[in-house]
């Protein structure tokens, strides 16, 4: 989920969900010292993972060709090959949490 904050300049806080509208009803009565502008600061605290999906593959394939490289013939004769998928084997599968990123708030005016 990707939550937010915003806190405004009359000090309440209001926290959202960034995949859905935000809809502020009267945001005028928000404006504490009635500049006109409605001050307000987002708070955004990343949450970062890592996923690792680690796999080994296993396949078979060759080649056939008739009559190649002959001096009398300019190309080769007939000339096959395919290559069968076996499957994989999966080694390591796991999600790690990052660690290291910080909140940050960013301060606007409307």
């Amino acid at each position: 989920m990707r939550v937010g904050t915003l806190k405004f300049e009359d000090n309440t806080s209001l926290a959202f969900d960034m995949t859905n509208g935000l809809l502020l009803r009267h945001a005028s009565a928000l404006d504490s010292d009635r500049d006109g502008l409605v001050e307000f600061a987002l708070g955004l605290t990343p949450d970062v993972s890592l996923d690792n999906a680690t796999q080994l593959g296993f396949n078979v394939g060759g080649r056939i060709a008739l009559l190649k490289n002959l001096p009398i013939i300019d190309d080769t004769l007939f000339e096959a090959g395919d290559q069968v998928d076996l499957g994989g084997l999966e080694i390591f599968g796991d999600k790690f949490a990052v660690q290291g990123f910080n909140s940050q708030d960013f301060l606007f005016a409307a």
